[in-house]
């Protein structure tokens, strides 16, 4: 904290630092969740699911041009 702002803030500080210090825990934490998108957590991008269907849409669309008549 700039020290110009010691004098204004006087008995504020102790606040005015604990949000300052939650803040950045906040975001410390939240930075250490997104890191690894891939680790199939809660959070994460569900890759599995969306590889899967892909692989049917490209599996059926095979499946319809080499087989037209089925």
């Amino acid at each position: 904290m700039p020290l110009g702002l010691v004098q204004h803030l006087d008995w504020m500080m102790l606040p005015v630092y604990v949000a300052i210090a939650t803040v950045f825990s906040t975001t410390e934490r939240i930075g250490g969740r997104t890191e690894d998108p891939f680790d199939n957590k809660m959070e994460d991008i569900p890759l599995q699911a969306i590889c899967r269907t892909i692989e049917i849409d490209i599996s059926s669309s095979w499946v319809s041009i080499l087989f037209p008549l089925l």
